[in-house]
């Protein structure tokens, strides 16, 4: 994104940095709304989903930035999308499509590409089939490998094959970053032993806003009209 800032004034490179960010900040309010209806199948789902999305603090915070969170942000959405309408065709008992497998993937590369954050989504996502799957031999006990080797659970192993390895692609990348000045301080063992709550101050800062901040269920019934 800095490569793509112009020379022409501080006043034009803060516009050209800040436009995508901000458009994909708007993206992800529409993308919020297709998946609070793939979940439930209901437009007031979608549009409470879609709401909230766009009044966020947290998401205008990242959308106001000059970086690429609004990407991750857009990632961690078609991947949760990709998830739950795999675990409906696997209930169903249907195999995953090959092209959606690739999709699956395709998305996850680029989600960890993004940001290291993604890997967030992974472990969710994670959890989220683990407890599938535990329910699935909770209801119908058998031996767990021959489960997963059943309808739609096989590809879903090669879906997480396939994600497993393009998170070790970036290894080296990410064992590299500690010599970047952004990411030192997380490798400096020489300062005091007080910075090191910072960052958790300030995830925790967010999350307060994140609930103060909220709007009121007035407000998300005037938006669930539109």
């Amino acid at each position: 994104m800095v490569a793509a800032v112009s020379n022409s004034g501080w006043a034009a490179d803060l516009w050209v940095a800040r436009s995508l960010p901000a458009l994909l900040g708007v993206l992800s309010i529409p993308a919020m709304y297709g998946f609070g209806w793939l979940i439930s199948r209901s437009k007031r789902i979608g549009h409470v989903a879609a709401a909230l999305m766009a009044v966020s603090p947290f998401g205008v915070y990242l959308a106001q930035e000059a970086r690429h969170y609004t990407l991750a942000v857009l990632w961690v959405i078609a991947s949760l999308a990709c998830m739950v309408t795999a675990l409906s065709w696997i209930q169903r008992r249907k195999r995953l499509p090959l092209w959606f497998i690739l999709l699956w993937v395709f998305t996850n590369s680029l989600g960890i590409a993004t940001h290291y954050f993604f890997g967030l989504t992974l472990c969710a996502e994670a959890l989220v089939i683990a407890a599938v799957l535990l329910l699935e031999l909770r209801n119908r006990p058998q031996n767990p490998f021959a489960l997963l080797f059943s309808a739609g659970w096989n590809n879903l192993c090669a879906v997480v094959a396939g994600t497993s390895i393009a998170c070790l692609v970036w290894l080296p990348a990410w064992r590299g970053n500690q010599y970047e000045e952004a990411t030192r301080w997380a490798f400096d063992f020489s300062r005091d032993r007080l910075e090191w709550l910072y960052p958790i101050q300030r995830t925790l800062t967010g999350i307060i806003s994140m609930f103060t901040f909220v709007p009121s269920i007035k407000e998300i019934r005037l938006y669930s009209k539109f």
